[in-house]
């Protein structure tokens, strides 16, 4: 891992603690933040790592809608948008490169 992404890590930890400090959440809601920046984060840089971290938000999401009474939302999260993220780590895993990078194709006119 290299040094920018133990910085975009750091800067993301401080901001979800932060956060969770001030909505005095810092377990449930601190860690929903966290995953869902890096997650976000990872996913543009077209990083694995980014399923997990989704499926981690996914299923916190779920428990929360389901202890304050949302059943459609927790229905959504835990068994359709979790499934999703093991999918996508599944047809992923198939198109990494080299440096365990996922291969990126560009959308040309050719390959219209």
């Amino acid at each position: 891992m290299n040094k920018k992404y133990r910085i975009i890590i750091f800067i993301c930890v401080i901001i979800s603690l932060i956060s969770g400090f001030v909505s005095n959440d810092i377990i449930i809601g601190g860690t929903i933040l966290l995953t869902g920046l890096l997650c976000a984060y990872f996913a543009s840089e077209g990083k694995r790592i980014n399923y997990i971290l989704g499926l981690i938000n996914y299923l916190l999401m779920g428990y929360v809608s389901f202890k304050n009474n949302l059943y459609g939302i927790f229905f959504f999260y835990i068994f359709i948008f979790s499934p999703l993220q093991v999918n996508g780590y599944v047809a992923w895993n198939k198109n990494l490169d080299k440096e365990k990078n996922v291969k990126v194709r560009e959308f040309t006119l050719q390959t219209l």
